[in-house]
């Protein structure tokens, strides 16, 4: 399986096995560069929460679906991951903007229209699930829209923020 991560653009390769109730990482390679993986993943199904053991250091990530993407965060920080299609661009490429990864509450917008960002760095901080979410530029360029500002409800998938180049 081939995914791209919107916040880098590079392409990784991952090969998952399935054992028990747990799946290991058994392949990570990204361009010509192999990774050494002892990354575990379970996923608890009464609770619907996932666990990921990476070398003895236990991570509790999020991931939420959004369209074609996967939103997944780890520590504070949020990561985009779409399917790798060849000869094609993202919906995050076309669109330009960001979107929620689930519904909550806008805490703090840290830019304005007009701005030049560069990638990753921090623009709005979403609340939700009594968690906060750090949203980031995918790419560096100018702030076109701030569709919600702080206070305002977000549902999932709604577009917060349009980026131009």
């Amino acid at each position: 399986m081939k995914w791209k991560s919107a916040r880098d653009g590079e392409i990784w390769s991952v090969r998952l096995l399935h054992e028990g109730g747990q799946t290991l990482v058994s392949h990570l390679k990204c361009g010509e560069k192999t990774l050494q993986s002892d990354v575990r993943i379970t996923f608890d199904s009464k609770s619907a929460t996932l666990s990921l053991d990476d070398g003895g250091k236990w991570l509790k990530p999020k991931a939420t679906k959004v369209g074609d993407s996967w939103w997944v965060t780890i520590s504070g920080q949020t990561f985009v991951m779409t399917e790798a299609q060849i000869n094609t661009s993202s919906s995050l490429e076309t669109q330009g903007g960001l979107t929620a990864p689930m519904p909550g509450i806008v805490r703090k917008v840290n830019t304005e229209v007009g701005q030049r960002v560069r990638e990753g760095q921090p623009l709005m901080v979403l609340e939700a699930m009594k968690m906060e979410h750090q949203i980031t530029a995918p790419n560096a360029g100018r702030i076109e829209q701030i569709l919600y500002q702080e206070g305002d409800r977000v549902d999932m998938g709604s577009v917060l923020i349009s980026i131009s180049e």
